[in-house]
């Protein structure tokens, strides 16, 4: 319920915050047969940060969107963006404006063809 009325305050039609823009990940992508890594900035972050901070949409409710925000020494960067309930249209209309402004590669770069 906390949870809930904190990001009620957050999207408050008064402050006209329509977005919440954040990492999909908290660090560098990470090899596929793992393991998780655990530390991000010398903090120990637990079990591992797969969801770290994409799982708060989940419990709040609110649609979010992860974007391809380019790369990093060739790894992925994703962006979420966390929008108000009841406001998806908003975000794949941005998800769309951003890929046809700087077009997503259809495969990832070194996949054999």
């Amino acid at each position: 319920m906390e949870l809930n009325e904190a990001m009620a305050r957050i999207f408050d039609p008064a402050d006209g915050v329509d977005f919440v823009i954040t990492a999909s990940n908290p660090d560098v992508a990470f090899d596929a047969d793992g393991p998780l890594p655990g530390v991000f900035g010398g903090i120990d972050a637990g079990a591992g940060n797969n969801g770290r901070l994409t799982f708060p949409a989940n419990l709040h409710g609110n649609p979010a969107i992860s974007i391809p925000a380019g790369s990093l020494d060739g790894l992925p960067i994703g962006l979420q963006v966390v929008g108000r309930h009841f406001s998806e249209e908003l975000l794949l209309d941005m998800a769309l404006t951003m890929e046809r402004n700087h077009p997503w590669p259809l495969v990832a770069p070194g996949t054999p063809v």
